[in-house]
């Protein structure tokens, strides 16, 4: 499958990300365990691609009160919902 190595460099970079947030927790307390590497890589691939089919759609800019495939007014909206589902896989994304 074509998309192996780039699966497995997406891999590389949530095991990256997490040892990074997980060095920053353990200065402020107990560290959580979570799944594997490559089953978070895998959800978080497969919700960045919900979020990309379904705002093509304009799906995600009715929902969100948006106006749809209407360009840049909904740009403020779609960067938040993508970053909403980074802190849900890898933590907070804001500094």
């Amino acid at each position: 499958m074509s998309t192996l190595p780039l699966f497995g460099h997406f891999t590389g970079l949530v095991a990256r990300c997490r040892s990074e947030r997980d060095a920053a927790r353990r200065a402020d307390g107990p560290n959580e365990a979570g799944p594997p590497p490559a089953v978070t890589a895998a959800a978080l691939w497969s919700n960045l691609h919900g979020i990309a089919q379904l705002w093509a759609w304009g799906s995600l800019q009715l929902a969100l009160g948006a106006p749809p495939l209407d360009g840049a007014p909904g740009d403020d909206q779609r960067d938040r919902l993508i970053a909403a589902v980074l802190d849900a896989h890898l933590g907070s994304v804001t500094a």
